[in-house]
């Protein structure tokens, strides 16, 4: 069996390998990332499960949906009490 170390391999190699790594990573903490730029209303909750559950598929998607999701609008109606007869 080949075992290759990384001090074996080649400048180029080395580089895909990083970006590589780098694409994973990226890809396993995109739910993260899009809560904290999007400043979502689920943004610690989505953090937690992509961090625990990110790799399975389900909490990977799960994370991913609590991350996109937007905060609900406030309506505020006001009524005023009709005028005195």
């Amino acid at each position: 069996m080949h075992h290759t170390n990384l001090h074996n391999l080649t400048p180029i190699e080395t580089i895909i390998a990083f970006a590589a790594l780098f694409l994973v990573l990226y890809i396993y903490f995109l739910p993260t990332i899009t809560a904290i730029r999007k400043n979502s209303p689920y943004k610690a909750a989505a953090i937690i499960v992509n961090i625990m559950f990110g790799v399975t598929i389900l909490g990977w998607i799960i994370a991913l949906i609590l991350a996109s999701k937007q905060p609900q609008q406030v309506v505020v109606v006001y009524n005023t009490p009709p005028p005195p007869r």
